[in-house]
């Protein structure tokens, strides 16, 4: 094969100089070649792209936490704005409720365990039956069983609030309420 190959090489050339006939001394493919890289090279673009990876998760996360603050705040925008709705919502006036001779057995009970601490808070009556003061039914028979039922009772008249919060929970969490506020009072 490689005396064909020399033959159509020299049918090529018949007929003109040396001066006429230029071989590159490089081919089309070489220009385009580059040289191997080195170790170093590779490990200086890995570590780059680990740098730029680290930079863009860091990017993410910020992100991630920004957003997260954003729901925090627009949740506790909403609820205020539902608290003040609330607020300002007229409150209707509830008929009185029938007292059962069940809730006056209670209401016998509670008077007299804080009859004993009643001349401890001169206004008590007006503090703690007060139109704005919620003290349930369940709320008294709690404070019954307590020798600081005058105390539990005054501080619910003074601390609005956390009076109709307990008056609105479950049994056994206004009873951990009404266990904590005694523990309170005590000292």
């Amino acid at each position: 094969m490689k005396p064909v190959l020399a033959l159509l090489v020299a049918l090529c050339f018949v007929g003109t100089t040396d001066a006429q006939v230029q071989i590159p001394s490089r081919t089309i493919f070489d220009s385009q070649l580059k040289p191997p890289k080195s170790f170093n090279e590779f490990r200086a673009e890995y570590d780059e792209a680990e740098a730029r990876k680290l930079q863009l998760k860091q990017q993410f996360e910020a992100l991630r936490a920004a957003r997260a603050q954003a729901d925090i705040a627009e949740s506790q925008a909403r609820r205020a704005a539902q608290e003040d709705r609330n607020r300002q919502a007229p409150v209707a006036a509830a008929p009185p409720p029938k007292n059962s001779e069940q809730d006056d057995q209670a209401m016998r009970e509670w008077l007299k365990a804080a009859g004993p601490r009643l001349h401890l808070f001169p206004d008590f009556d007006k503090v703690v039956y007060a139109n704005d003061v919620s003290i349930t039914i369940e709320m008294i028979r709690l404070m019954a069983g307590s020798p600081y039922a005058a105390d539990i009772a005054y501080y619910f008249g003074t601390h609005k609030t956390e009076s109709l919060a307990v008056s609105q929970m479950p049994l056994l969490e206004a009873a951990r309420a009404v266990s904590a506020i005694e523990a309170r009072v005590k000292k």
